[in-house]
Parts: C-alpha cells; structure tokens; sequence
C-alpha cells in the first residue's frame, strides 16, 4: 500500500513537471516569433528611413541583417542578430528572389526601401509564423 501512495506521488510530480516543461517551450516559441517578427519590422524601417535594401540571413544559427550600402552588402551592425532558442526548432520557406539579380549574401528576405518585405513563413516547433509583402504578420498553430 505505502509503495502504491509513493507511486502516486512520483507520477503527480513528473505529470507537474512535464506539464510546467511544455508551458515554457510555448512560451519560447511565442517569444521567439515575437523577436523574429521585430526584427524583420525594424530593418524595413530602416530600409525606408535610410532609402537602402536590407536584407535577412537566415541559417541554423538565426537571422542576420545584412544593409546594401556604397553598391555591396555589409553586416548590419545597426541591427542585432537573432540567434535560435535551443528548445525552439525552426523551420522556414524561403522566396524566389535569393541570389540573382540582387546579388544576395545569402538565402533569406529583403526589405526594399519602400517598406515593403518579401513574403515569408517560418515554422517554430508546432506553430506558425507567416508574414506578406505588406508587413502582415499572423501567428498560430500549424496546419497538420
């Protein structure tokens, strides 16, 4: 009877435990969107004040803002990078435009001096980002 109570009570506390776990990794993932989100925001706005491209590297590591300035691409010091959360698995669909005529550093997005960004979508653990030209982000969970 006493190992049967102590059973309970293990199986109470790992059930707390692993229910305390996914909470925190929904809360990585809903920060993490909310620092993508800001900081693809803030490089249009500095591609509109400063009537230049910026551009975001996006690799295993994070994202990194890249600025066309004096006819090349140049890290974007301005901008701080965005590194990955470990617990946060990140997956994304990138557009048509990397390389080409933009000579891009890299795959990723481009703000155009307009404000306006490429379309993108990001996957984050079991949730959804996606953004449209117009800067219109939606986040949720994801289709299955």
């Amino acid at each position: 009877m006493e190992l049967l109570v102590v059973l309970v009570i293990v199986a109470v506390v790992l059930s707390a435990g692993l229910l305390s776990f996914r909470q925190d990794t929904s809360r990585y993932v809903a920060q993490q969107a909310n620092q993508i989100q800001g900081l693809l925001q803030a490089g249009c706005d500095e591609a509109v004040w400063g009537q230049r491209l910026v551009f975001f590297e996006v690799s295993e590591k994070g994202l990194q803002p890249w600025v066309h300035r004096q006819g090349r691409w140049q890290v974007f010091t301005d901008l701080k990078p965005l590194a990955w959360h470990p617990s946060v698995q990140v997956d994304w669909t990138l557009p048509a435009l990397s390389g080409g005529a933009y000579d891009l550093p890299a795959e990723g997005w481009l703000c155009w001096p307009s404000g306006d960004l490429t379309a993108g979508e990001m996957r984050l653990n079991q949730h959804r980002l996606i953004w449209d030209e117009g800067g219109v982000f939606v986040f949720g969970e994801a289709d299955e």
